[in-house]
């Protein structure tokens, strides 16, 4: 058996705790908090030193990381893959998705016809 380390864990569990709630678009920083079982400074501290992202633009992370994953193996259209994935805007979804991959998703989408 292999052991990772003890923040490796942490953030296995933390990224499986926003899997299972990923179309849930009202899944936030508190709720995260509370199935994290820690305090939201602590969960706060921890992912920052981890990852650099406070906790809301680590949920927005993993939700946009899916999304791409969706978008390649055309999962839906755009709107559809949005509210799959948490958000309950579309446009908003756009805006985040080419604030994280410098591409609007129509684009990404797009470029993987072609492929």
């Amino acid at each position: 058996m292999e052991y990772g380390s003890i923040d490796e864990l942490f953030l296995k569990q933390a990224i499986k705790k926003i899997e299972e709630k990923l179309s849930d678009d009202t899944f936030d920083f508190d709720q995260f908090a509370v199935d994290m079982a820690t305090s939201k400074s602590t969960l706060h501290r921890k992912l920052k030193s981890l990852t650099g992202l406070s906790p809301g633009e680590f949920i927005r992370s993993i939700r946009l990381k899916h999304a791409v994953k969706m978008l390649t193996n055309k999962v839906g259209n755009i709107s559809e893959i949005a509210f799959a994935v948490g958000f309950n805007d579309p446009k908003y979804f756009s805006r985040c998705f080419k604030i994280e991959f410098g591409i609007s998703p129509r684009v990404y989408q797009d470029s993987k016809k072609t492929d």
